[in-house]
């Protein structure tokens, strides 16, 4: 009996340090900060030029993969290294960009065709007809709604059609 007892203590022991361990690691994850800037990690950006070079380390020593060519595109930075990030596009590809090309406007990217309303509400009124992988400024979020500036309009698009935003 007493080596039975022991072995649910120590079974229970070992299940508290998992689920704190666990517990801790979650919470981390959450409130994690950059390395270098103190930002929340992840955290949305935009391209501040017209052209920016993603390479595949942080450093103008590692080889250009491509090449973005359209300020306001929405980027999540996942890493921070000196003073370049590692950044991730609405495709899920990911890459290093100097931290110079990147502003922190809020953008967002229309990932299909989507009504902007007036309020945020499915029986609100239609705003405007907004085209696939148009750029919208982001201005602010509800818990399902953003409000969002494309071109002259102004008006609350559902988050489940854009893409720059954290789905709550």
């Amino acid at each position: 009996m007493k080596k039975y007892i022991f072995h649910v203590k120590i079974l229970f022991f070992f299940l508290f340090i998992i689920s704190t361990s666990s517990q801790t690691f979650c919470e981390e994850i959450i409130t994690e900060k950059g390395s270098v800037t103190g930002l929340n990690i992840p955290r949305f950006v935009s391209l501040k030029k017209n052209k920016a070079n993603i390479r595949r380390g942080p450093g103008i020593s590692y080889k250009i993969d491509w090449t973005y060519n359209v300020k306001g595109l929405p980027l999540e930075i996942f890493a921070e290294y000196g003073v370049w990030r590692k950044i991730r596009d609405f495709e899920g590809e990911s890459g290093w960009v100097h931290s110079k090309l990147l502003s922190g406007k809020r953008t967002v990217l229309f990932y299909n065709e989507a009504f902007l309303r007036k309020n945020p509400s499915v029986n609100s009124k239609k705003i405007a007809l907004i085209n696939k992988n148009v750029i919208g400024e982001l201005i602010e979020c509800e818990i399902y709604w953003c409000k969002v500036k494309v071109e002259k309009k102004v008006g609350w698009a559902f988050k489940n059609y854009i893409w720059g935003v954290i789905k709550d």
